[in-house]
This record gives C-alpha cells, structure tokens and sequence, in this order.
C-alpha cells in the first residue's frame, strides 16, 4: 500500500480500477492513514482479517466497519478477543531453567526441584578442550528408536564394517570377524553395566565390548582395542540422546582423547 500510494497522484487517477471488486489484507496492522487513503482510491473494497494458523482466533471487517471504527482489528467469528492493557507484559510469566556449560555442551535440569540430580561429571566434562570433543545430530526417529540403536552393541560389526579393499572409512579385524554376540549385563546404581562377546572364527577366542549405560540416556564406551587387537584407541566416547518430539531425537556424541588433539576427535 505504502509503495503505490507514493506513486503521483497523475499516474493513481489514470489506473482503471473497474475490474478490482475486492481488495484483502491481513496479518500485519496497516497505520490508519495508510489504510485511509486505499479506501478512498479504491472505494470500499478492502477487507482485513488476523488470525492464527493455530486455529486460535479469527478476526475480520470490511471497509465500512473499519471507517466506523479506524484502526480497529474486526470483529472475533470463533473466538473471543481479550483487550491487554499496557502492562500486559508485567503478566506473563515463564519458567525458567539455570544452565551450565560443561565440556562444551549446555547442561539443564527440567523436573521438579526436590528431584534434581548432581552436576554432570563424565569423563569429557573434566578434560580441557584441547582433550574433548562434542558433536551433535538430528536424527528422524522417535527417542526410544534411537536409544535402542544405540546400546545395541552387536550392530557395528556389520553396519559400520567395510566392504571390500581400499582405504574407504569402515571397520574391519576382529570386530567385523566377531559372530553372534552374548550380552551380559550387571545393575548398578547409576543403570548397568554390560558387555557383547562375539566369538570369533578361530572358535576359541573372543571379542568382547563393554560399556556403561547411565540412566536414563546416556551410554558411555572405555578405551578400546584396535580393530587388529592391538593396545588401544586413543579415544574413550559415549552417545547421550534427548527426546525432541514423538518423531525427532537429537544424539550427541562426546569423546576423550589421551593426548592433546591436532585435529577434530570427531569423524
């Protein structure tokens, strides 16, 4: 509107208007004069309406009411309008949640007062930078999915494992030689303890992963053997996941080195 009302008054007049009957807006307040002006260039055509994709509310009028009643949101059709006066703001109140950093993630507890727990203190969370990394995910599953996926030690051996020679990024050695693992798990205070032990071809041996699962979504894995079995990986990992909605979980990986990095500890 602002725009075409800055066009001269020569060019406005010159415009047939015949075919235009009705004229809408909606969603953004038009400043009274504005809104003034339109209807006497183009009659009492215009019509403005707000309303809320949510379906909470719907107001509308026509050009007619509006000069009535100028600058003027409509009349409420589903709903019913409440006028805030101007310490509405000073009203709303919102709960909010103290945070803190610790290992480069953003820590907040959301329950109850009386129930909160002690301050993270994972390994990550007490290395410097130079010795921890943090990454996350979206992932498209609900959380119990990808909780499921996760603690799920046996499905690395072939969902990760490489395939065929070449230097392509993938597992192989003894843990993508590892057959049908054997879980065993021991309760703790904090969740449980567990491993998988796969037996490997030779019939005698075993490849065995342990792992920490803290309740209630956080899996922690310990410095690890080489995929030849040598002695170790320099990295001591674990997956957190939290919920965002029924369909949407976010995954977070968190790693600890033994030295001090050169480059990102994450893949």
């Amino acid at each position: 509107f602002v725009r075409m009302l800055k066009m001269p008054a020569e060019d406005r007049e010159g415009i047939d208007l015949s075919s235009l009957e009705v004229a809408i807006h909606a969603a953004a307040p038009c400043p009274a004069l504005i809104k003034e002006a339109m209807i006497e260039w183009w009659g009492p055509i215009l019509y403005e309406y707000y309303a809320g994709s949510e379906g909470n509310g719907f107001c509308a009028l026509n050009s007619e009411e509006w000069l009535a009643h100028k600058g003027s949101v409509g009349k409420a059709l589903n709903a019913v309008v409440h006028i805030l006066d101007d310490d509405f703001k000073d009203k709303v109140k919102l709960t909010a949640y103290a945070t803190i950093d610790l290992g480069g993630v953003i820590w907040v507890y959301m329950g109850p007062k009386e129930h909160q727990p002690a301050l993270p203190n994972f390994e990550f969370t007490r290395q410097p930078e130079s010795h921890r990394g943090a990454s996350k995910v979206i992932e498209e599953c609900n959380w119990l999915q990808s909780l499921e996926g996760g603690i799920d030690s046996i499905h690395s051996s072939f969902l990760h494992r490489k395939i065929g020679e070449g230097k392509g990024i993938g597992l192989d050695g003894l843990r993508a030689e590892g057959q049908a693992g054997k879980l065993e798990v021991q309760p703790t205070d904090y969740g449980y303890r567990y491993t998988n032990s796969r037996l490997l071809p030779d019939g005698e041996n075993n490849y065995v992963r342990g792992y920490h699962f803290v309740m209630p979504h956080i899996q922690l894995r310990a410095a690890q053997l080489n995929n030849d079995g040598s002695w170790f990986k320099f990295k001591i990992a674990g997956h957190h996941w939290v919920p965002i909605d029924d369909n949407t979980t976010m995954g977070m990986v968190s790693v600890v080195s033994r030295i001090a990095r050169s480059r990102s500890l994450l893949p």
